[in-house]
């Protein structure tokens, strides 16, 4: 999420004033889950317990799209 929002500093504005800005900060939330599902599905079974996911609910995620919550 700390990439969301230096997007946002970047621009100087607060969010949802532009049309351009909501595509950014969209772009840039898909950016991250596609990011964040990429390093889960790299977790192994200590770091999935570490974290306190199992193989089933780590597979759900990843299975989601970017687009998906």
């Amino acid at each position: 999420m700390q990439h969301i929002l230096h997007v946002f500093a970047l621009v100087g504005e607060p969010a949802g004033q532009r049309l351009g800005q909501r595509i950014l900060f969209m772009l840039a939330l898909w950016h991250h889950r596609h990011r964040s599902r990429r390093h889960l599905a790299d977790l192994d079974d200590r770091e999935l317990d570490d974290i306190g996911l199992s193989r089933a609910e780590r597979w759900a995620e990843c299975a989601k799209r970017f687009w998906q919550a």
